[in-house]
């Protein structure tokens, strides 16, 4: 696999480390987020033109040093505790010298969320940029990952935050998209056709601006209200934010189970509510929405009169 950054030294635009910093032992780690993160989210074909980097364009080129920051960021997160730690002949050890020693755990937990937060933050300010700027990124316009994230309709963090506080972190985010597909699929697919969401979608003018509003509530309210028992997620008073399995000793803990159960609840009516506003909308509107017809539904579950939809 060509690599984007294959010089390390470009660490040091991104992000300070000591002199003695190895910078060699974090290729592996480039790589896996490269292939992972990077190829998951902009495509293997989008990459490629990237680490081809011939003749692109300022825009290409602002592009391509977001899709660095993420990297770099997102890499030594996951580098950082395999720093602690030594692997020798004698078993597993931990570095100390006479004026040094080895960073506490809650500060490598603050410092691995801070590299995470900013990397995936790179990638979500590299995603709404090229969206921004389609027609310099045919590759990856054309790809089957840009096709999934449209799928998702709330396909931005900041678009899932705007209805529910996740602290704009897009690691809070993309565990999120199964319960936006399932959202989709469940509450937005059985009566809107495609053709219609797309009209949505595009918010050429103030009504069909509002019917997005109204599809986004939605969602969001039903993706979370799903994700509230699903065990990945702290949900606070006021905002939600990710586990660590991987740090067991982190003790944050958020809502009990009768609260979950009570705002469940909660979201799930007020996705109802936004569900019956955009079919009403859609309806008050057909010279907008044109292509709307309601589909015929052949499933055993009715998306306008079950337990979890307020009957339309």
């Amino acid at each position: 696999m060509e690599r984007l950054i294959d010089d390390i030294s470009k660490i040091n635009d991104y992000v300070s480390v000591a002199a003695n910093f190895s910078e060699e032992n974090l290729f592996p780690f480039l790589d896996r987020v490269q292939r992972n993160e990077m190829n998951k989210w902009i495509g293997v074909d989008q990459m490629n033109v990237f680490i081809d980097n011939d003749s692109l364009s300022d825009i290409q080129q602002e592009a391509i040093v977001l899709a660095e920051e993420a990297m770099v960021n997102i890499a030594l997160g996951k580098y950082v505790p395999h720093a602690t730690v030594l692997f020798g002949d004698d078993g597993i050890t931990i570095s100390e010298g006479e004026h040094v020693k080895t960073a506490e755990w809650w500060q490598i937990r603050d410092l691995r969320n801070e590299l995470y937060d900013t990397g995936y933050s790179a990638i979500d300010r590299l995603l709404l940029f090229m969206e921004e700027n389609k027609d310099e990124f045919p590759n990856w316009v054309s790809s089957k990952v840009y096709t999934i994230q449209k799928e998702l309709i709330v396909s931005h963090t900041s678009e899932f935050n705007e209805w529910c506080d996740i602290n704009n972190s897009r690691r809070v985010f993309l565990s999120f998209a199964p319960h936006l597909r399932k959202t989709r699929i469940r509450f937005i697919d059985q009566w809107l056709n495609n053709e219609t969401v797309e009209t949505i979608q595009a918010s050429e003018n103030a009504i069909s601006q509002k019917a997005k509003t109204y599809l986004h509530a939605a969602m969001v309210s039903h993706a979370s209200a799903m994700g509230l028992l699903s065990g990945g997620f702290i949900f606070g008073d006021t905002s939600i934010y990710m586990k660590h399995p991987d740090m067991p000793w982190d003790k944050s803990k958020g809502l009990d189970k009768e609260n979950k159960v009570a705002m469940k609840q909660e979201k799930e009516l007020e996705g109802d509510e936004f569900l019956k506003l955009l079919k009403k909308h859609v309806e008050d509107h057909p010279d907008t929405f044109h292509e709307y017809n309601i589909k015929t539904n052949n499933l055993d579950i009715d998306v306008f009169g079950t337990k979890s939809i307020v009957s339309f």
